[in-house]
């Protein structure tokens, strides 16, 4: 299955999705998916779901989004899907077609599917190698980024009769970054005694708020609140 889910998006005919007499002035730069591959993962995928556990998706269905390109609008109402594994966002042009496209990755542009906000870092000066992210903390001096990651496992079956099968599954590692306003990622550990250290002067504040707040930094919710109140410091 990986190396399916590999070749799916290896297609690299460029085209440009939506046409300009929808009203727009811009064009979605895109690229196809090769049909033949999709399907076979897809049925793949489909027939056997449920004896995987987890997701290659942040969204298993398609969601209604919009694109922005420079705080512009470049097209709503689009139905997007991030799938991590591939590290692309997907779009399909209405609900009932079978075909979709991939986003070229594009640092210009800001994806919301479903409030969830998408951005892509270039890598090494490259937008092609470049990675998503969530954006979690979009406003303030410092923003809060999610990077997330998906490794598939092949399902094991039980080698002796002491053992167990073991179901294939998609296993999701987030990692999340502190962004100053110069664009600097800084990686916040999951250690406590180490996650503190990168905010330096300010430590002893969020050390103070999350035993106020009973905040633990493992949970995606409590780090959003901390980020904010870090924030709220420099006002």
């Amino acid at each position: 299955m990986k190396k399916a889910v590999l070749f799916i998006l290896l297609s690299i005919i460029f085209y440009p999705v939506f046409s300009q007499s929808e009203k727009f002035n811009y064009r979605l730069s895109v690229r196809t998916i090769d049909m033949q591959q999709l399907n076979g993962f897809e049925g793949m995928y489909d027939e056997s779901r449920s004896n995987i556990e987890g997701s290659p998706y942040a969204n298993n269905d398609f969601m209604l989004g919009s694109i922005y390109q420079n705080e512009k609008v470049l097209k709503n109402n689009l139905l997007l899907r991030y799938n991590i594994y591939s590290d692309e966002i997907e779009i399909k042009e209405n609900k009932n077609s079978k075909e979709y496209s991939a986003l070229i990755k594009n640092q210009d542009y800001t994806i919301v599917i479903d409030e969830r906000i998408y951005v892509s870092i270039p890598l090494n000066g490259s937008e092609e190698n470049g990675n998503y992210f969530n954006v979690l903390v979009p406003e303030g001096r410092f923003k809060l980024y999610k990077k997330s990651s998906i490794s598939f496992q092949k399902a094991k079956p039980a080698v002796t009769s002491y053992d167990r099968d073991r179901p294939a599954k998609f296993t999701t590692l987030n990692t999340f970054y502190l962004v100053d306003h110069n664009g600097k990622f800084y990686e916040l550990p999951s250690k406590s005694s180490k996650f503190y250290k990168v905010f330096k002067e300010k430590s002893s504040n969020l050390k103070s708020f999350a035993k106020k707040g009973k905040i633990n930094i493992k949970k995606e919710k409590d780090l959003i609140r901390l980020i904010n109140y870090y924030n709220s410091l420099f006002k």
